[in-house]
């Protein structure tokens, strides 16, 4: 049986190569800023090298109480990534997603604070603005529904 020790040094080899390897390619893509789909793609997998770098350091350092948290990010990461690529239309529901989850945190922050920061009135005073936003980009990510 291998103990933690042996795994955490396993982990840690696999994952400098991989990362490695992941860097070089980043040097190599090319895409077009302009396009929503390749935008975000780039972005995805930076995030994915910036988490699994994170990781790489905690292996290092033998914290692993954090790697669950930082797996789980990389694991919705990647089921956006995939997404993305199945579906031109994703970053509009992703950026819909967004709205909605700044939207509710808005009416916690006003319901839970008698005295809400300022920012937080001025944002809740576009909310109408903000539901019409969403609703489009909701309309326009109805085309393809093969996303997971």
């Amino acid at each position: 049986m291998i103990d933690r020790n042996q795994l955490t040094e396993q982990c840690q080899d696999t994952l400098s190569s991989v990362l490695g390897l992941a860097m070089h390619f980043l040097g190599c893509l090319r895409f077009d800023r302009r396009n929503p789909q390749q935008l975000y793609s780039v972005c995805l997998y930076s995030r994915l090298l910036e988490l699994a770098s994170g990781c790489s350091v905690l292996l290092e350092k033998n914290t692993l109480v954090g790697l669950p948290l930082l797996l789980r990010s990389m694991f919705e990461a990647n089921i956006d990534l995939a997404n993305l690529m199945k579906s031109t239309d994703y970053p509009e529901r992703m950026h819909a997603t967004f709205l909605e989850q700044k939207l509710k945190l808005i009416k916690e922050t006003l319901t839970d604070n008698p005295n809400p920061p300022q920012g937080i009135l001025q944002l809740h005073r576009g909310y109408h603005v903000w539901i019409v936003h969403i609703r489009i980009c909701k309309t326009r990510g109805k085309g393809n529904r093969s996303v997971c």
